[in-house]
């Protein structure tokens, strides 16, 4: 019985592990500063 918790709760702990791995991906701010505020770099880029 407790081989079966110990296993249960290890695969929980890898699916949340995955779960809060992938929730931690993606765009962190805006990309673009706001209206009104000046760029932060010297020079624009061109853009693709």
């Amino acid at each position: 019985m407790l081989k079966r918790i110990t296993r249960f709760g290890l695969l929980f702990l890898l699916l949340a592990g995955l779960a809060l791995s992938q929730a931690a991906c993606g765009k962190k701010g805006n990309l673009k500063p706001p209206q009104g505020s000046p760029s932060d770099f010297p020079r624009t880029y061109p853009t693709q």
